[in-house]
């Protein structure tokens, strides 16, 4: 509990071992207590010897490893799994037959595939699909298209979670009817494998 002073007639003393005797405290007009401390005590473990701290090898160790735990967060935050997918590009095609592969991605040996976005670009009306094998079965996702233009779609959820594309097995966008003379076709694939 604080003591408030009112009075000037009031005189604190404190022992000084040095003299072994009692010396006035002298306080300001305020009565806050005025000291003049020869050394300041530094109890044990207050502080370490030099030669106990860290290295800057070690701290430098520490500083990667934290960078390496923030990226695996950021990826953790952006795609749900330590991954980072990649666009997977193909040239134009002009006038692909029906059922032409615009794009194929391979998906790794001992991996997992997934399919995170696509870009199809197409100068006319056409239906598109985006297949991979899941489990030994073919899968595919319709994209319709009513007329020329350009789709490019991304998410932070594959679009075939659940249904991971298997390993040594083809990813593709594929056209489902012909394409008209000269009119000219694109596809891309946002992938990761895990």
């Amino acid at each position: 509990m604080p003591v408030n002073v009112y009075s000037s007639s009031i005189k604190f003393k404190g022992y000084d071992p040095t003299t072994l005797s009692w010396q006035n405290i002298h306080t300001d007009g305020f009565n806050r207590i005025k000291a003049q401390l020869d050394s300041i005590p530094n109890p044990s473990k207050l502080d370490v010897d030099l030669s106990t701290r860290a290295s800057e090898s070690t701290l430098s160790s520490v500083l990667a490893q934290l960078d390496v735990t923030l990226s695996i967060l950021a990826k953790l935050k952006r795609w749900g799994k330590n991954i980072e997918p990649e666009w997977v590009h193909a040239g134009e095609v002009t006038a692909p037959a029906a059922d032409t592969a615009l794009v194929s991605k391979t998906v790794s040996a001992g991996k997992v595939g997934y399919i995170y976005g696509f870009f199809i670009s197409a100068g006319e009306a056409n239906d598109f699909k985006i297949n991979w094998t899941s489990g030994g079965a073919a899968k595919s996702i319709r994209v319709p298209f009513s007329g020329k233009g350009v789709l490019q779609y991304a998410d932070f959820i594959a679009l075939n979670e659940g249904l991971g594309a298997d390993a040594e097995t083809n990813i593709t966008i594929t056209n489902v009817d012909a394409g008209g003379s000269g009119v000219i076709y694109q596809a891309r694939l946002l992938y990761a494998e895990m």
